[in-house]
């Protein structure tokens, strides 16, 4: 087990087959490319992905699915090739992959989701990207609790 000290969550172990690698780091902090998970109890249906890098950075996400229950992700070729995925794999929200939506709140509205550039991890390489989706009706700021999309 390794352990890093955070600034939310204190000394916080993790396995080093839990890191979650992002190739490309993430847009604005292309330099982030190490994360680990951390859910709570106390915070579900919140996870919350912890850089290993920099104590401070820990991104508020959750799954797309209960704010869109059909909620389907395009790969696009450079998303496939970060992942070293094969063209043939069928990639699809289940036991092999995960799609969360980072969380943003505001001060002056409910807190919302980005559907229209999820982070899609395929759990069993832990590798990821933030992956621009280019169906319409997945939103930037998708309000959490409003009714599910369609």
């Amino acid at each position: 087990m390794q352990a890093i000290q955070t600034a939310y969550f204190g000394e916080v172990s993790f396995p080093e087959a839990s890191v979650i690698r992002f190739e490309r780091g993430l847009p604005g902090f292309e330099h982030e490319t190490q994360f680990v998970s951390i859910s709570r109890e106390d915070c579900e249906p919140l996870i919350f992905l912890q850089s290993l890098a920099t104590p401070q950075l820990c991104f508020v996400t959750m799954s797309v699915l209960p704010l869109c229950a059909d909620y389907k992700f395009d790969l696009q070729p450079d998303d496939r090739a970060a992942l070293q995925l094969p063209e043939d794999c069928q990639a699809g929200i289940g036991s092999d992959f995960a799609c969360l939506a980072i969380i943003s709140v505001s001060e002056d509205g409910p807190p919302t989701a980005n559907l229209m550039a999820p982070l899609v991890i395929h759990v069993p390489a832990g590798r990821a990207v933030q992956s621009i989706q280019r169906e319409p009706a997945y939103e930037l700021r998708r309000p959490i609790g409003g009714p599910p999309c369609s």
